[in-house]
């Protein structure tokens, strides 16, 4: 369709996709379905865009990424919304001991040191800081934070103040963050707002226990077997589980299953077919 019409979305790139999909579907008739990556509750601005393109109208499916973001499409559309969430590549994604110690070499970090992680983008809703705050109980422990966004500076000059500049270390935006996750322990995604997570599901890939807050969609992903929910402004709750999974092997037994519930439930060949049963 793009290469078809390509002039017309260059002719009205000024206007927003909206004006050009609109216009396409007065020359030939289209049949289209959209994926929902955000709730209405976030970003209401957006879904007063699509209520002008008749989108809740005229999509022959409306597919919400999680229960919750399904749930907020539906009453906004008055439609049935179905769910398919996100998938993780197991293949590429799997623990790497050799790169685990090179990426711990690369940063300074002893091999026996515990490691925490977060991979967001660097905004206050994402809850960068509550790891920060706890890990003033931890003097051997490491924060490894992945990613880049408007509240940076704000989380590292929370880390100075706490004097854990250095063993809170700020990546930036990567490309490819495997190297990372191998060299970590625990991942941490303590944040509200979320649709559904790509980095939960990338987490539990690579055999990491992980720790969330309590907003949705957590409560319909995370299993005991493997996470954990946390008040996540409860600096103590947050120390403590980090205390919790100090245990190596308790970490393994943990990052077992949750690789194993990726493969089994967040495999891209089954969200495929999802779409492919769907849509056919």
């Amino acid at each position: 369709l793009k290469n078809r019409y390509d002039h017309v979305f260059n002719h009205f790139a000024g206007y927003g996709e909206g004006a050009a999909l609109n216009l396409i579907r007065k020359w030939k008739e289209q049949h289209y379905s959209v994926v929902f990556h955000f709730p209405p509750s976030l970003v209401p601005h957006r879904y007063v865009e699509f209520r002008n393109w008749h989108i809740n109208r005229d999509a022959d499916y409306l597919i919400g990424v999680s229960e919750g973001t399904a749930r907020e499409v539906s009453n906004w559309s008055g439609r049935q919304v179905d769910v398919i969430g996100h998938g993780a590549n197991a293949s590429y994604f799997s623990p790497d001991p050799e790169l685990r110690k090179k990426t711990r070499r690369q940063l300074g970090i002893p091999d026996d040191a515990l490691v925490l992680i977060t991979v967001a983008a660097l905004e206050e809703r994402k809850g960068d800081q509550w790891v920060i705050r706890a890990m003033q109980a931890h003097s051997s422990a490491y924060y490894l934070v992945v990613g880049d966004g408007p509240f940076a500076s704000e989380l590292k000059q929370l880390a100075t103040s706490l004097h854990l500049e250095k063993r809170v270390l700020f990546l930036g935006f990567q490309l490819d963050v495997k190297s990372f996750l191998a060299a970590s322990d625990i991942a941490f995604l303590l944040s509200y707002g979320e649709a559904s997570s790509i980095s939960l599901l990338e987490y539990a890939a690579m055999e990491l226990p992980i720790v969330t807050s309590r907003h949705e969609p957590f409560p319909e992903l995370l299993q005991d077997a493997w996470g954990h929910m946390v008040d996540e402004q409860n600096t103590s709750a947050v120390s403590d589980l980090i205390t919790d999974l100090s245990d190596s092997e308790r970490r393994g037994r943990m990052g077992k299953s949750a690789r194993e519930w990726v493969i089994r439930e967040h495999n891209w060949d089954d969200i495929a077919g999802k779409y492919r049963a769907l849509i056919q």
